[in-house]
Parts: structure tokens; sequence; C-alpha cells
């Protein structure tokens, strides 16, 4: 509560002051995105919900293949080895 008063405050004297406040544009301004990945040994999932993006998990099978899950805007996205010798790794790409 502190903090939030203390920005407000600090913005509304600059503001009132006329000294433009610098930064970048919301636009070009990096967002830190996480996502949630779980594995075993055949397969790997990615839940990126919270990012806003669409994104699909992939996986490295052992005989050397590769695997994709579905491309989703929300929900666990699974990329299945059980077939292909198993998991070798995984990861998630946005789309």
């Amino acid at each position: 509560m502190k903090r939030s008063f203390a920005v407000v405050a600090t913005t509304a004297i600059v503001g009132a002051l006329g000294v433009p406040m610098s930064g970048a544009p919301a636009s070009a301004q990096s967002t830190v995105l996480a996502c949630e990945e779980w594995q075993d040994r055949n397969t790997y999932g990615a839940n990126c919900s919270g990012s806003k993006r669409w994104y699909q998990a992939m996986a490295k099978c052992n005989n050397g293949s590769y695997a994709h899950g579905s491309i989703n805007y929300n929900g666990w996205s699974y990329a299945y080895c059980a077939n292909l010798g198993g998991l070798d790794y995984g990861y998630y790409r946005w789309r």
C-alpha cells in the first residue's frame, strides 16, 4: 500500500512540475514470460496461460524424432514420446 501511494504521489508531483517521465512506451517494454513445465519419462508439458500468447509443447524423443503438442493460448500442451522410445528432452515454443 505504501509503495502504491509513493508511486502515485511521485507521479503527481513530477506531472505538476511539468517534468517528463522517461521510459519506453508500454509496447516496447520487455515482458518476462514464465511457463509451467512438467515432464515424465515419455511426456513433456507446458502451460503458458498467463502469457497472452500462443505456445506449443515440443519434445525430442529418444529415437531421434520430434513430437509436438497442441497449439494453445490457455491450458496445457503435451508432446508425447511414449511410442517413440521415450522423452529425451522437452521445450515450448511461441507460435
